[in-house]
């Protein structure tokens, strides 16, 4: 709860947040993409 409303006071926070966000979507897309080609085989 903490981490939501630090996030919403400080727009750096608030990007960061984002910036991490959105690393663990490239990474969860990854993984995805590479069980796809490991189960094509």
């Amino acid at each position: 709860m903490s981490l939501v409303t630090s996030v919403i006071r400080s727009p750096s926070a608030h990007h960061v947040y984002q910036a991490k966000l959105r690393k663990m979507q490239k990474r969860k897309n990854h993984l995805m993409y590479l069980q796809l080609t490991r189960w094509k085989k």
